[in-house]
């Protein structure tokens, strides 16, 4: 009886220490979604799906593991971001600033970044695949291990860009 009182306040508590750690700031999902603004923001995990944020300002902030489907974030400044296992799947993020940000691991799949502006930015292991890249200017960025199929990179200023084992099949860059 013991044990088994043990193990389930174990449980409890690693269920409590997990939770603690990867949840987003209460305040900080209130802020951003009242005022469009959340700079240097607590937002791991947190579910912003089909949410509108346009012309927000995010610099900063932790969006690691966030969902970010079919987000609505046109002219946003997402400088020094972190989207860590984010899911931007079916986002559109036009002429969004993504400066020194870190989209490592995450789903992009179908979003719209045209004429974005991604300098000194990592996209490692990412999937980019039927993304919108069109006039896009990524300059001093890494996408290494990325999948970029079918991706539209027409007119894209790919400058100092590392590309290694990038997967883009059936793209067009012309």
């Amino acid at each position: 009886k013991i044990i088994l009182q043990v193990i389930c306040y174990c449980i409890v508590l690693i269920t409590f220490v997990y939770t603690s750690i990867n949840a987003f700031d209460e305040n900080d999902l209130e802020k951003l979604i009242n005022t469009g603004n959340c700079i240097n923001c607590d937002l791991k995990h947190a579910n912003l799906e089909g949410a509108y944020l346009d012309q927000a300002n995010l610099m900063y902030s932790d969006l690691s593991g966030a969902n970010l489907k079919k987000v609505k974030m046109a002219n946003a400044n997402l400088s020094h971001v972190i989207l860590i296992g984010a899911d931007l799947r079916e986002g559109d993020l036009p002429s969004t600033l993504l400066d020194n940000a870190t989209v490592d691991n995450a789903k992009l799949q179908h979003i719209n970044l045209t004429s974005s502006v991604i300098n000194h930015a990592s996209f490692l292991n990412s999937d980019l695949s039927f993304s919108h890249l069109h006039g896009i200017e990524l300059k001093f960025s890494f996408f290494d291990n990325a999948i970029m199929k079918q991706a539209d990179l027409r007119r894209a200023n790919l400058s100092n860009v590392s590309m290694e084992n990038v997967d883009l099949s059936g793209s067009r860059l012309s």
